[in-house]
């Protein structure tokens, strides 16, 4: 995946499943969806930063 400075990139983790042995599967979220479902958590609290 390439990035740019100063864009936010959100990624969505699943599980995939399979025959014999499941895995992890990952896929690139737009920046509007991935906000939108970052908002409906309480693992933060917003503040300041000086830089």
């Amino acid at each position: 995946m390439q990035t740019e400075k100063g864009k936010n990139y959100f990624v969505s983790q699943y599980i995939k499943m399979g025959v014999f042995v499941g895995g992890a599967g990952v896929e690139l979220v737009d920046e509007k969806k991935g906000k939108k479902e970052i908002s409906k958590l309480d693992m933060a609290i917003k503040g300041t930063c000086s830089q």
